[in-house]
């Protein structure tokens, strides 16, 4: 994967993320559960670079 595809993945899910949180609370959901939910996606991205990297890192040694 280029790192011009994973940044666009990225901020496609980021912008998912927010539609996603504007949907929840005009249909009514609680403010914390939109908080979380949009937190869940947007971070997404980050917490899968993050365990692709520690992958690789640990083959180093």
């Amino acid at each position: 994967m280029s790192f011009k595809l994973f940044k666009t993945i990225k901020v496609l899910t980021q912008l998912v993320g927010a539609v996603a949180g504007a949907y929840a609370m005009s249909k009514g959901a609680p403010p914390f559960a939109t908080f979380v939910l949009i937190a869940t996606i947007v971070s997404g991205p980050e917490v899968l670079e993050y365990f692709i990297e520690a992958q690789g890192s640990s083959d180093d040694t």
